[in-house]
């Protein structure tokens, strides 16, 4: 496990990070400011098309940056510690 921002990410999340091209910068980013779904014992945190509007004015120069993974990207998690990192390929949200 590797602490990296106050967020533990599982040997597993780091591995699915590098697979997909995800930096933790933006899975930490999508925790504290995307919306969050409870599945199971789990909390799936992720960027809405609404949510990205809001987060373009706030944090312009970061969501540009990242503006592809922050829309395809849900981060999965459990208590304190990430668990995995993947790519959206349909709507899971209300």
């Amino acid at each position: 496990m590797i602490n990296f921002k106050d967020k533990i990410f599982t040997d597993h999340a780091q591995k699915r990070c590098q697979q997909r091209g995800i930096p933790p910068d933006v899975a930490s980013f999508i925790i504290d400011h995307g919306d969050t779904v409870y599945t199971h014992k789990h909390k799936k945190h992720y960027v809405t098309r609404g949510s990205l509007k809001y987060l373009r004015r706030e944090y312009p120069s970061f969501v540009s940056k990242y503006d592809k993974q922050l829309k395809s990207t849900a981060v999965v998690c459990s208590d304190e510690s990430i668990i995995t990192v993947m790519k959206i390929n349909k709507r899971f949200y209300g």
